[in-house]
């Protein structure tokens, strides 16, 4: 019959396997929440990143909104400028136009004054020449 010793030493070896055992599934089970904590942070992050995402989505469309009434704004602003621009040019056009005709009148009345006084003094040197005949 083996010894009382080598008993005892199967005890020791059997509460050491057991322990180890023990710490072997607290360390399975700490892993496995470990595991399952990082997973649920994942989730939470991923959800957290995606509202983000919408957010911002939200935030852009808001601000094309926003921009493209600004610009149309701006074209109206550029409308209305431009349309005084072209109204003050064609008034401006008139009175040139008024002002050229007038010139023109008197030039032409000018050039018939000229050409009644040609006519004049080729009649007068005409006659001065039939006189000193």
């Amino acid at each position: 019959m083996p010894s009382e010793q080598l008993f005892l030493e199967f005890k020791i070896v059997g509460i050491l396997l057991l322990a180890a055992s023990a710490i072997a599934l607290a360390f399975y089970k700490l892993w496995r929440e470990l595991l399952t904590f990082i997973k649920d942070q994942d989730a939470t992050r991923v959800n957290w990143m995606n509202e983000q995402d919408q957010k911002r989505e939200k935030e852009r469309d808001l601000q094309r909104t926003w921009q493209a009434e600004q610009d149309e704004i701006r074209d109206k602003r550029w409308q209305i400028f431009l349309k005084t621009m072209q109204e003050t040019w064609m008034a401006q056009d008139g009175q040139h136009t008024k002002s050229i005709d007038q010139l023109v009148r008197n030039v032409a009345d000018l050039i018939k004054i000229v050409e009644q006084h040609d006519q004049a003094t080729r009649n007068a040197i005409t006659v001065m020449q039939e006189r000193t005949k």
